[in-house]
């Protein structure tokens, strides 16, 4: 939503669409990815050994970690039902415009922060039930 409309078709054609079908996956455990995936439509699953932590909506991305330089995957990616994911690896990032970079760094960066802090939040509720608080 704060790409400039030159940014976004820059980007939107740079990337891979995926169409996922029901029950499909998306990223498996152990994989190593340098990519970042944002939910188009649909809702992906996120589990860790085959139990459910969130569920990603439209808008939403994951894969964060692994832009800089490819990290293993310590979750696994589903669907339920059908799916579009939109991928964009770190090499093609590295082709874009300058202004394109640095805008999609930002965006992601953004994104990586607010996840932080919801782990910290969840974190800290932990530890205050933990005392009895």
């Amino acid at each position: 939503k704060d790409f400039p409309d030159a940014e976004l078709w820059e980007l939107v054609q740079a990337g891979d669409w995926l169409v996922i079908a029901p029950e499909g996956v998306i990223v498996n455990d152990g994989e190593i990815d340098a990519a970042c995936h944002v939910v188009v439509e649909g809702i992906a699953r996120v589990e860790s050994s085959g139990r459910p932590l969130l569920s990603l909506s439209a808008g939403e991305c994951f894969g964060i970690m692994g832009m800089p330089g490819g990290r293993q995957r310590s979750v696994d990616i589903r669907v339920d039902a059908p799916a579009t994911v939109f991928r964009i690896g770190n090499a093609v990032i590295a082709r874009l415009s300058v202004n394109a970079q640095l805008r999609f760094q930002r965006t992601f960066l953004h994104a990586l922060i607010e996840r932080l802090d919801r782990a910290n939040e969840g974190a800290a509720g932990v530890e205050s039930g933990l005392n009895g608080d």
